[in-house]
């Protein structure tokens, strides 16, 4: 399948994933991030994976919704995957072009 140019939808940061990002693990590690966070977005197939990916080296982190951050703005390095697209946000989406 070949994978649309969709604007303003956060996608899953883990590898090779295009899924629309529902999640985002919000994490730093003490010893080189004074003041500062990262943050992983994360699908609900990858919320888990990343989470754990951080509490095994003991870095503190939390998870929040997406709709938290913000909006998305700007083109993302990954083309978001339109199958993962709710009912809602295809319409949408449909109301813009």
């Amino acid at each position: 399948m070949a994978l649309g140019k969709v604007r303003g939808f956060h996608v899953c940061s883990a590898r090779q994933c295009t899924e629309v990002a529902r999640w985002a693990v919000i994490w730093r590690n003490p010893r080189i991030h004074q003041g500062r966070e990262k943050t992983w977005l994360a699908c609900e197939g990858h919320r888990e994976f990343l989470a754990e990916f951080v509490a095994l080296r003991g870095f503190p982190y939390r998870i929040v919704p997406v709709s938290e951050l913000g909006e998305a703005v700007g083109e993302s390095a990954k083309q978001v995957d339109p199958s993962s697209l709710t009912e809602q946000e295809r319409s949408q989406l449909a109301g813009e072009g």
